[in-house]
């Protein structure tokens, strides 16, 4: 038997105030902490009093929170369930927010200055750029919505999805009363989501094949009937699948991975809430915060220009340092990796050089590197150093406008240019404990 525990709820603000807030419960991680370094299944359940009737018998959850939000409750089998019912809450009566709470415990609040007009907007949003990408299945009691209103909600989820680039498909399971034919589901989602791509782009000319596309990407939908007794096996299958599924992609996380994700994510979200949550950014912020080097890299090829694919070779090894700090998970694709910390960064520094082929080129080294340093098992800062000292670079009488250029700043490894007094230039590498500079 357990309850759940309040995560996140909206409050309103003091009249002529900026809000509404985003309160996120501090004590409520406890759940997690728990848990410690296993690596529990998440599965986000959205509805309303159906929903409540079912998950209550099925898992044996009694108690909710006194106002809607989204909650949080270890529901046994190495499951967490995250518990959506921020949509339920009526805009006209959102409790007002306190700085100390009544029932205890500490609160951080996140001013929504961007926030909808409607608060069921909001909910959806979190649903969708928070919550969906940390969870292995989604189920949706059809009934607390009704069917239009659930395929609106999925509507609005995939366009996070094309946001986000299609990482991995979120599962979902549409709990019915009574399973609709598929062709309906299939028409009505169709349906609306071409009207929401025609609304959002209506210069985009989108074919009925390219919405399917779309869509098939973003979700694997399932249905199941509440009226079938082994409704529960099935979840339990798809919930096997998803995880399965997040395993290969590396994407199944520690509990204090999952509160650390959280966090960010709603903090993130606080801030741009139509930006979806890149997990690798915010992993790698876990283990080493990034580092301020972007005027340092533009200096780098700024000197050594022509940009050939010496120097391509050794920015991107230097990216490959910086991308492995120490405990950081080494799961994920290297194109995935350095499209989300790298690219836009490496493509601005390409147009402000007049160099269209820049990024193309540290992206072909950058995973030619990260490829060939997991095969053969090489410390990324050894195979960093030999490339340096291997390099013609290291012999270059090139003149140095500074005595000292850094392309990573601590805590990671740092690469130095250092000017000696015979005008020759060497390369000089360290770390927190040697810095060479």
């Amino acid at each position: 038997m357990t309850h759940i525990e309040p995560l996140f709820e909206l409050q309103s603000s003091a009249p002529g105030m900026p809000g509404p807030y985003l309160v996120e419960n501090l004590a409520s991680y406890r759940v997690l902490d728990k848990i410690g370094q296993k690596k529990p299944r998440m599965m986000l359940v959205l509805g309303g009093s159906r929903k409540r009737q079912h998950i209550s018998s099925a898992y044996s959850v009694y108690g909710y929170p006194k106002e809607h939000s989204v909650g949080i409750a270890d529901v046994g089998d190495n499951t967490l369930a995250l518990d959506g019912e921020l949509h339920l809450q009526e805009h006209y009566h959102l409790p007002r927010f306190q700085e100390k709470r009544p029932f205890g415990g500490g609160c951080h609040a996140h001013i929504l200055e961007q926030g909808f007009p409607r608060e069921g907007s909001i909910a959806h949003q979190i649903y969708a750029n928070v919550l969906s990408p940390l969870s292995d299945i989604i189920l949706i009691f059809v009934p607390d919505f009704g069917l239009q209103n659930a395929i609106e909600l999925l509507c609005s989820w995939m366009e996070s999805a094309i946001g986000a680039g299609f990482h991995i498909a979120s599962r979902v399971v549409l709990l019915h009363d009574s399973i609709p034919a598929d062709l309906e589901i299939k028409n009505r989602l169709l349906a609306s989501f071409a009207s929401k791509l025609r609304k959002s782009n209506p210069l985009r000319s989108y074919t009925s094949a390219d919405t399917q596309s779309i869509i098939k990407n973003a979700f694997h939908m399932t249905s199941v009937s509440l009226d079938d007794c082994t409704w529960r096996a099935q979840v339990e299958a798809e919930l096997n699948a998803a995880r399965a599924c997040r395993m290969q992609e590396g994407m199944d996380f520690t509990a204090h991975q999952m509160k650390y994700l959280l966090r960010g994510a709603i903090r993130h979200h606080a801030q741009d809430p139509l930006a979806p949550l890149d997990i690798i950014r915010s992993l790698k912020q876990q283990h080493a915060p990034d580092s301020n080097y972007a005027d340092a890299i533009r200096d780098f090829l700024q000197i050594h220009q022509p940009i050939s694919d010496i120097e391509a070779s050794i920015l991107a090894s230097a990216l490959n340092l910086d991308a492995h700090p120490p405990g950081m998970p080494c799961k994920w694709t290297r194109e995935r990796i350095f499209q989300s910390l790298y690219q836009g960064l490496i493509e601005d520094c390409g147009y402000d050089l007049h160099c269209s082929t820049l990024s193309d080129h540290v992206r072909y080294h950058f995973v030619d590197i990260v490829m060939n340093c997991r095969a053969m098992g090489v410390d990324a800062s050894q195979a960093h150093l030999a490339r340096i000292q291997g390099s013609h670079l290291v012999e270059s009488k090139q003149p140095l406008y500074s005595c000292s250029f850094c392309i990573l700043q601590r805590p990671s490894w740092t690469l130095d240019f250092i000017g000696s007094e015979a005008g020759k230039s060497t390369f000089g590498f360290s770390n927190m404990r040697a810095n060479v500079s």
